[in-house]
């Protein structure tokens, strides 16, 4: 038994540009959608890196009655939320 020999001189074509991404394109909704779930992972992003430096500080022994406890929570809450939405425009 002999393995058949690939036709070398008609080589298959590619296929063209818009026919590879034709299954890859998302519509208006989709966009929306993937958009939201990416502002989403950028202000978890953001709420953990500034709750991580305001560990920091709290493992420097700053602000670790209560009263500056709750302050600097809601503090990080805020910043996380602008830091997302100046990011999230930028991006967008």
């Amino acid at each position: 038994m002999t393995s058949p020999t690939p036709d070398r001189t008609n080589p298959p074509t590619p296929p063209e540009e818009s026919q590879r991404f034709e299954g890859l394109s998302l519509g208006g909704e989709d966009r929306r959608m993937v958009k939201l779930i990416l502002l989403g992972l950028l202000w978890a992003y953001m709420h953990h890196f500034c709750a991580g430096i305001r560990f920091l500080l709290l493992d420097l022994h700053k602000g670790i009655d209560l009263p500056t406890a709750r302050k600097t929570s809601v503090a990080v809450l805020a910043v996380s939320l602008t830091l997302t939405v100046i990011i999230g425009a930028k991006l967008w």
